[in-house]
């Protein structure tokens, strides 16, 4: 079975970490044979740690475009059309308080006051992003919402808003977390009625329901809670794995 799972705020707790009983049942599962799948809108600078702690089979990372085997050997890797990227950034720049663009390595800022996750400031009007960096994701805060999902039509991509808050996504054109799973089982021939998937934001909806099997944590936003079938605890209930400990049969006695 390929184990999916969404890191913050659906395996990761409050406090962004995996805990010791999480990280025991999990690795207990892959000793089964079953294959743990990392899938998260977070970057290879942000998630790399987690990697290294949890060693799952499979990463998929920026929203579903970007595939890591168990050795953090890229596999996969789906970027926006160069023939549109540099003119969506410079559309963001007008009425975006940050944007952050998301190469392969590195994160990118116009903001000179933006460090987290390792952005380096870049100025894109005199340094445009090159034929052969692929860019994965843009981050953005806009100051004109309507404007921003204005640009799903103008350039056809993809936008989506992170917890009802401030910052939103934007990816290539059907690029989703669930887009990420099925390219996964192309490359290793698995099937969908193999799939166990746990989410709990909007970017997470389109994999909980399209899964044989999704799962919403108790702490999702209202709108993906309504529409889930299967409710797990919450993220600082060891929610996913428990959920786990029922659904393949595997309950632990210690817990």
């Amino acid at each position: 079975m390929y184990i999916v799972i969404d890191l913050d705020d659906t395996l990761l707790t409050n406090e962004r970490k995996i805990t010791d009983y999480s990280l025991k049942r999990l690795k207990y599962f892959q000793s089964l044979g079953h294959k743990i799948v990392i899938n998260t809108a977070r970057n290879i600078y942000r998630t790399r740690s987690i990697i290294e702690t949890l060693r799952p089979d499979y990463t998929i990372l920026d929203g579903g475009n970007v595939i890591l085997d168990k050795e953090m050997n890229l596999i996969y890797d789906y970027p926006y059309p160069y023939d549109i990227i540099n003119n969506l950034i410079l559309d963001l720049s007008e009425f975006c308080s940050d944007v952050c663009v998301q190469t392969y390595g590195q994160l990118y800022a116009i903001n000179p006051n933006y460090h987290s996750q390792g952005a380096l400031t870049r100025d894109f009007k005199e340094d445009p992003i090159k034929e052969n960096e692929g860019v994965y994701k843009i981050i953005f805060v806009p100051l004109d919402i309507d404007r921003a999902y204005k640009l799903k039509e103008k350039y056809n991509i993809e936008v989506f808003n992170y917890l009802n808050g401030k910052w939103f996504r934007s990816n290539p054109k059907n690029i989703t977390k669930f887009f990420g799973v099925e390219r996964l089982l192309e490359i290793t021939k698995g099937n969908l009625s193999d799939v166990i998937a746990f989410g709990d934001d909007y970017s997470d909806l389109d994999m909980i329901l399209k899964a044989y099997h999704g799962v919403a944590m108790a702490n999702s936003v209202p709108y993906v809670l309504e529409r889930a079938k299967n409710i797990a605890l919450s993220n600082e209930e060891d929610g996913v794995v428990k959920y786990l400990n029922k659904y393949l049969g595997e309950e632990d006695e210690e817990n």
